[in-house]
């Protein structure tokens, strides 16, 4: 596993900040499926039956709220953010050929340009300092994450200094200088770190609830299409509306909602056990993508899913 691991390892490279070429990022990107100024990105899809939503890449803030009185400059991480991202991509140096990799890529630089923004309040890169990039590891070392995951937030860290000589903006300093990534990894991971497990009996049971919901569902939505129009009438004040629906249904809105949720939830269930997906793809899968799969010709979905399970 270490003999893999090294391969993540960056050398210094000499300090070449003089001659910086001009690189200009290429408007025709093969692997991005709309443009590169989008503050969402759609990566060509690296197998074509994975869902959509794991090659979809938001750079957008959506709690920005949480961080009043922080100065925002999240439009300069923002495109910093996207520059690194193309650059571990196109770099020849880089090991990212393939665009699940980078999409695991993006989501890591955003969570780190997000940190230094918002957690240490760095201008930009110039102003970022090694006891942020500390602050930042001990940061991820409190969440009990495995390895790899380790070890692939901390390579898009070294990517910004050592893809330095493509990037208008980059580290001033090698962040990783005195020790490999492999080892810092070990020390901010859980040794044999894995998510709790559920084992098969628990797993099925948990699935047959959720699909027997959602096969008994017609009569809940029925009754959940009743209460939105009740809810859309503007002429009705709200406590009306409440003793309307029970005048017409006979049920409480709190009961009704109770079970939608519960609908809710197994659609999720059902979802994140069949499809293994991870709840940020989830969230970001679209209504219309769903109906497209739906409606494709392909009978067979084929495609790969590595779980690790050590008991």
């Amino acid at each position: 596993m270490i003999e893999s691991l090294k391969l993540y390892d960056i050398p210094e490279q000499q300090n070449n900040d003089s001659e910086k070429n001009e690189n200009l990022i290429n408007d025709n990107i093969d692997w991005l499926r709309n443009n590169y100024k989008d503050d969402v990105w759609e990566l060509i899809p690296h197998i074509i039956t994975d869902e959509k939503s794991k090659y979809t890449i938001s750079w957008n803030i959506y709690n920005i709220e949480n961080y009043n009185g922080v100065f925002n400059r999240w439009d300069y991480w923002k495109n910093a953010a996207k520059e690194l991202g193309y650059w571990i991509m196109e770099a020849p140096e880089s090991k990212c050929n393939v665009t699940s990799t980078l999409a695991v890529s993006c989501r890591n630089i955003r969570e780190f340009y997000e940190w230094l923004c918002f957690e240490r309040g760095c201008f930009d890169l110039a102003d970022v300092k090694h006891e942020d990039i500390t602050s930042f590891c001990e940061h991820i070392s409190l969440r009990e994450l495995r390895e790899n995951t380790v070890v692939m937030k901390l390579t898009v860290i070294s990517y910004i200094y050592s893809l330095r000589k493509y990037l208008k903006e980059s580290l001033n300093f090698n962040p990783f200088r005195t020790k490999k990534i492999y080892l810092l990894a070990k020390a901010y991971s859980v040794k044999n770190g894995h998510t709790a497990t559920l084992y098969p009996q628990e797993v099925f049971s948990l699935l047959n609830h959720a699909l027997k919901l959602v096969r008994e569902s017609k009569h809940i939505l029925k009754l959940f299409s009743i209460y939105m129009e009740i809810h859309a009438d503007k002429t009705i004040y709200h406590r009306s509306m409440y003793f309307k629906f029970y005048k017409i249904t006979g049920i409480k809105s709190s009961e009704l909602q109770s079970k939608i949720r519960a609908l809710y939830g197994a659609a999720i269930t059902i979802v994140l056990i069949l499809l293994a997906e991870r709840k940020h793809e989830l969230s970001l899968t679209k209504e219309v993508d769903v109906i497209e799969l739906l409606n494709n010709e392909i009978d067979i979905l084929v495609g790969l899913e590595k779980k690790l399970l050590k008991l």
